[in-house]
């Protein structure tokens, strides 16, 4: 109860302060949202170069629909809000596009006092208005001063939407007149038309003879060596020369090496051997005894058959013996 108390006395300056917070916060979201430094000059989009406003588009959708308010007593929910920015989108998308090429073409970017008349109640009066029963004679001509009194009262009654539907009307005429430009460029004059005529109506009779390649011996004609290299570049990837598989080989590698045990047992054959020869008292019919080949026909050893070092005993071997052939 304390506390309540406390709070009640001091409700004054409780109401000051937070008052104060939200009146802060209201104004830093409007200086943000608004024209200004702050964030209200982005860009919402990018047509050819030129950029698309933020605050231009905002201001457009909402002179739409203060002019639906105001002028037409229309009551704008949220999916009227979608329906107009997605118009005013539409439509600043095609000024970006179409008034460059307006201005490199001539026209401009407005018209003149005169010709602004005329298509409101003067001799070309535009579709929209001219084709209205309202603003129509008995007889269906144009009611030029039902027209003037429309436009006035637009003028003086309802600003907003005037600015909107004079801007409108401008681009209307000059999208026209640019269309017009472009159409009345395209054709096709008199003699395209006639030499087109003739192309496709022109007619041959001719007689021919045809001569097959095989006719012809290959001999005949000997084709140069660039010929053949071009030819070869040309299809050497051709799928009916590539190169298949014929055969498949599985292989399996075994290391012949011999075992201690393996050099053992030939160490004691050679001892033995050696033991035996130095007994011999016929080296060379020992020899042939352990050959693996029996040959006995005597052959002279030829230098730098065997290794380095068997050669180099065989040659003094030799040379001991002075010169002799040794089986």
């Amino acid at each position: 109860m304390a506390v309540i108390g406390s709070i009640r006395k001091r409700g004054g300056l409780i109401v000051f302060f937070v008052g104060g917070a939200l009146v802060l916060f209201i104004l830093s979201a409007l200086f943000e949202n608004s024209g200004g430094y702050g964030q209200g000059d982005q860009t919402i989009g990018d047509v050819g170069g030129s950029e698309l406003s933020l605050k231009e588009f905002s201001v457009r959708v909402e002179n739409e629909a203060t002019s639906l308010r105001q002028d037409f007593g229309q009551l704008v929910d949220g999916a009227q809000m979608e329906q107009l920015r997605t118009r005013m989108w539409n439509e600043m998308v095609k000024e970006r596009v179409m008034m460059p090429q307006l201005q490199e073409a001539g026209f401009g970017n407005t018209l003149s006092t005169g010709e602004y008349n005329d298509i409101r109640f003067g001799d070309n009066v535009l579709p929209d208005f001219k084709n209205q029963p309202n603003f129509q004679n008995p007889d269906g001509s144009v009611n030029t001063e039902a027209l003037k009194n429309y436009f006035n009262n637009v003028y003086e009654q309802a600003p907003v939407y005037h600015e909107i539907q004079k801007r409108r009307l401008i681009q209307e005429r000059l999208y026209a007149k640019y269309n017009t430009l472009v159409k009345k460029s395209v054709f096709i004059n008199t003699a395209q038309a006639r030499d087109e005529n003739e192309q496709n109506n022109r007619k041959a009779s001719f007689n021919f003879v045809a001569k097959r390649y095989d006719s012809e011996a290959d001999s005949l004609y000997t084709p140069s060596e660039e010929e053949i290299k071009r030819y070869y570049n040309e299809h050497k990837n051709d799928r009916k020369h590539k190169q298949l598989a014929s055969r498949s080989i599985d292989y399996v590698v075994f290391a012949v090496t011999p075992s201690d045990d393996d050099i053992k047992s030939l160490e004691k054959d050679m001892s033995a051997l050696k033991e035996a020869l130095a007994a011999s008292t016929n080296d060379s019919l020992f020899v042939m005894a352990n050959a693996d080949t029996k040959n006995a026909t005597p052959v002279a050893y030829t230098a730098g058959t065997a290794d380095v070092l068997t050669d180099s005993l065989i040659l003094e071997r030799r040379h001991r013996r002075g010169g002799r052939t040794l089986p």
